[in-house]
C-alpha cells in the first residue's frame, strides 16, 4: 500500500468510500465538477486529502482529510492541522491502512512547520495509538433563562445580518480567543461562517445576535455575540442551544445572559461551552439551576516538541526570578511517528527569556510519551494531575517545571 495526496479527479471515488465506511447515501450520479477550480478551491482552503492505496489494483483503501489552522498555545498563534473524515474501506480494516498513513502525514506535518494535530475520535483508543490524547475538556451548562432576568441587559441588539455587524463579531471573537489556549484563529472566511454564521433565521431557525453597551463618551460599541439554535427536548420544552457565545470581559458577558433572559418563557434553558476561565455556578443566584458538564470529544497530537516547548508561558515572577540566577529543567521525549521529536530537551530561563536545546535522548527530570506531553505543553493537565498518567515519570520536580506546567485556561470551539 502507498500514501498518496488526492487531486479532484478522485473526489468522487472518497465520497463513495466515506459512504460505505459511514453508511451515508451519496448520490448515485458523479457530480459534474471543474477539477482545476475543485483543486485551486482547497488549496485556498488550506485543505489536503490524502489517501492509502492498493498498489496491485490501485484502488482506495482508506481517506483522510487535512485541513490548516492557526490556535493559540502560551501567548503565540502556531500552526495546527486538523484531520477529519478518516476511512478506511471495510474489506481493508484490521490491516494497518490508518497506521501507514499516520506514519507518512505526521512527519509531513512537521516539515511544514506545525507544531500540532488535532482531531474529534469516533474512538479515542484508536487515535492513541498514534500519539493523539484528550484535552483538558470543554465545559458545557445549562441554565434557567428565568434566572438570568437577575442580569443587566445590554444598551442595544442587533440581528447579524449585515457585513459590516459580522466584522464587529470577528473583532470580538479576536479579542475573545486571545487569552485561551487552543482557540482557532479562523483566519479565512468559509472558517469563521461555517462555525458561527452559517444558516438562516427564517430558513434554518439560525439566530445571530450583536450586543453593544454604551463607552464612557455614550457611544456603542459592539461588546459579545451569541449564535444559536432552537432544540426542541419535548413538546413544551425548548432551549437554546448555543452555536458559540463571545464576549469582550466579564461584563459584556453578564449582558449577553441578559439579553438571553428575553427569551423566557417561550424558551426554557440556555446551552452553551464557556472557556475555562468562566464558572457560570459562581456568578448565578440558583447555583443549582446550573448543570456543567465536561465533554472530552477532543483530541491533540505535539507535531514540533521544541517549538511547543519554547511556547510555554513565563509570568513576571518566574522572570524576576530568574534574575537570581537560571532555572532550569530537563524532559526526555520518545516519538514513534516523528523522530525529530526523540531526544531530551533542556529548558533554561534566564531574564533574557526561555532557551529549550534537544540533544539526544537521554534520563531526564520528567520522561513522557506523546500522549503525556501533549497534555503538558498545552495546558490541558498540570505537572501534578499529569503525574497520575503510566506515560509519564517525574524523576525530579523542579520549580522552573512547575511554572511552566501549571495547566491553561482552553477553549475549543472549531470543529472540522
Amino acid at each position: 500500500m502507498s500514501l498518496e495526496q488526492l487531486g479532484a479527479d478522485r473526489f468522487y471515488e472518497m465520497d463513495r468510500l466515506r459512504s460505505i465506511a459511514f453508511t451515508s447515501a451519496l448520490e448515485t450520479v458523479r457530480p459534474d465538477i471543474d477539477l482545476e477550480a475543485a483543486n485551486q478551491q482547497e488549496l485556498l482552503r488550506g485543505r489536503e486529502r490524502w489517501g492509502m492505496i492498493d498498489e496491485q489494483t490501485g484502488r482506495l483503501m482508506g481517506r483522510m482529510l487535512l485541513s490548516d489552522y492557526q490556535t493559540r498555545v502560551g501567548g503565540r498563534w502556531l500552526k495546527l492541522v486538523g484531520i477529519s473524515s478518516v476511512a478506511t474501506l471495510p474489506e481493508y480494516r484490521r490491516m494497518g491502512v490508518m497506521r501507514e498513513a499516520f506514519r507518512g502525514v505526521l512527519p509531513r506535518m512537521y516539515r511544514r512547520g506545525a507544531a500540532l494535530s488535532g482531531l474529534y475520535p469516533f474512538s479515542h483508543a484508536f487515535y492513541r495509538k498514534f500519539g493523539y490524547e484528550a484535552f483538558g475538556g470543554q465545559n458545557d451548562v445549562s441554565v434557567g433563562l428565568e434566572q438570568l432576568r437577575a442580569f443587566p441587559r445590554p444598551d442595544a441588539v442587533r440581528m447579524i445580518d449585515s457585513d459590516a455587524d459580522m466584522l464587529a463579531a470577528r473583532a470580538i471573537y479576536e479579542r475573545f480567543a486571545q487569552t485561551r489556549d487552543l482557540a482557532m484563529r479562523r483566519e479565512l472566511d468559509y472558517q469563521w461562517k461555517r462555525e458561527v454564521m452559517s444558516g438562516d433565521p427564517y430558513k434554518d431557525l439560525t439566530y445571530k445576535y450583536l450586543m453593544l453597551r454604551k463607552t464612557a463618551s455614550g457611544e456603542l460599541e459592539p461588546c459579545a455575540y451569541i449564535s444559536f439554535k432552537p432544540e426542541n427536548r419535548s413538546p413544551n420544552t425548548r432551549i437554546a442551544s448555543a452555536r458559540e457565545a463571545a464576549y469582550l470581559d466579564g461584563d459584556a458577558f453578564r449582558r449577553l445572559l441578559g439579553f438571553m433572559s428575553t427569551f423566557y418563557p417561550h424558551y426554557e434553558r440556555l446551552n452553551m461551552a464557556l472557556p475555562g476561565d468562566v464558572r457560570l455556578g459562581a456568578i448565578c443566584q440558583d447555583c443549582y439551576d446550573v448543570e456543567d458538564s465536561i465533554k472530552h470529544g477532543y483530541m491533540l497530537r505535539a507535531i514540533n516538541a521544541k517549538l511547543l516547548l519554547e511556547c510555554q508561558p513565563v509570568s513576571p515572577i518566574m522572570r524576576l526570578a530568574a534574575q537570581a540566577g537560571p532555572l532550569s529543567m530537563s524532559i526526555a521525549l520518545a516519538d514513534e511517528f516523528i523522530p525529530q521529536n526523540t531526544g531530551r530537551y533542556e529548558l533554561t530561563l534566564t531574564p533574557d527569556g526561555l532557551e529549550c536545546v534537544q540533544g539526544r535522548y537521554a534520563s531526564a527530570d520528567i520522561e513522557a510519551d506523546i500522549p503525556s506531553f501533549t497534555q503538558l505543553v498545552t495546558g490541558s493537565l498540570s505537572l501534578g494531575q499529569a503525574g497520575y498518567r503510566a506515560g509519564l515519570r517525574i524523576n525530579v520536580v523542579s520549580p522552573l517545571a512547575q511554572a511552566l506546567f501549571a495547566g491553561r485556561d482552553q477553549y475549543i470551539g472549531d470543529h472540522y
